[in-house]
């Protein structure tokens, strides 16, 4: 499902270039998982923002990443961003709109994917669920600043699986303990 071959990730700062990621082989088979270890500053997150196309300027890439035997371009990434592939980010606290209830955050996922209005709820309630949030029905009318870190985390993972993604990239998945979820 994911091929990424001799991929090499330098970030090129104030005229300096700094090589992040050098010639990695990965290859990932549809339900396969794969955890990456290493310690900070390893590459993990640059790993993950080349594969998902969110590298920030400055970035060079050279190999090959392949999804589903496709070569990724910045077309397909905006195609399969968000519904093919899901990240899940290490910082949490910037990814949930501070302003919107969790419920209406989920529900504009719900309504994007054209869920029918009725279900919605319960389509909200079985993800919570999945991802094993205690009081699954007293968080839709949550605000993210009424959370921890750990059920933010959650949360996004729960919004991320709403459209049955083929791949899911969590970003230092132990943090708030999003391994114990069931995915």
């Amino acid at each position: 499902m994911l091929e990424i071959e001799r991929l090499s990730v330098t970030y090129n700062i104030n005229g300096y270039t700094l090589p992040a990621l050098q010639e990695v082989d990965l290859h990932l088979a549809a339900g396969e998982k794969l955890g990456l270890v290493g310690e900070s500053g390893a590459g993990k997150t640059t790993l993950a923002g080349a594969v998902m196309g969110l590298l920030p300027r400055g970035a060079t890439i050279k190999g090959s990443i392949l999804f589903k035997g496709k070569l990724l371009s910045p077309p397909l990434l905006a195609r399969l961003r968000g519904r093919e592939m899901v990240l899940i980010p290490q910082n949490v606290y910037n990814s949930l709109n501070p302003v919107l209830s969790v419920g209406q955050q989920m529900e504009d996922l719900q309504i994007e994917a054209k869920s029918p209005r009725q279900k919605r709820r319960q389509i909200i309630l079985g993800l919570l669920e999945k991802v094993r949030l205690p009081r699954p029905q007293d968080l839709p009318g949550s605000y993210p600043h009424q959370l921890s870190g750990g059920m933010k985390q959650r949360i996004l993972l729960a919004m991320g699986l709403s459209r049955s993604p083929s791949l899911v990239l969590a970003d230092e998945p132990t943090k708030g303990q999003i391994g114990r979820a069931h995915v």
